[in-house]
């Protein structure tokens, strides 16, 4: 799974997904910032290389999706009671869920203010990329 390694919400959901995941997912998180040859390997598979949104990637199957789909995709992969949030999100239209995953993600630092004690205590360091200047 690849998401925005300087976002504190992105950092406090993989951290989350990461404490959760079931033993036999063999999940992986990797910041767009460390990701090399962005041009090359990644988007010849359908992986975008800016990081506006979380992407999901399988390669056993072959399959890439991002945004609120991305996010389904992971939680999938975790324990019960999280995996039953995989299967409510799959009743709400994609184009909701993407809508308000676009809407969530360009209003986030309005609503870091409202929630930024919780999701800081919730972040894993070994996830959390140092912004460049």
């Amino acid at each position: 799974m690849f998401y925005d390694g300087t976002c504190k919400v992105c950092l406090s959901f993989v951290t989350k997904l990461d404490r959760v995941k079931r033993q036999d997912a063999s999940l992986r998180f990797v910041p767009f910032q460390q990701v090399e040859n962005k041009d090359d390997a990644y988007i010849s598979k359908g992986i975008p290389h800016e990081a506006k949104y979380v992407v999901f990637r399988d390669d056993d199957r072959d399959y890439t999706s991002i945004r609120s789909t991305a996010l389904m995709d992971a939680l999938y992969y975790t324990f019960f009671p999280y995996w039953i949030m995989y299967y409510i999100l799959l009743l709400i239209p994609k184009g909701i869920r993407d809508w308000a995953y676009t809407w969530f993600s360009q209003n986030r630092s309005k609503v870091l203010k409202v929630f930024s004690k919780t999701i800081n205590d919730d972040i894993d360091t070994k996830f959390k990329v140092d912004e460049k200047d």
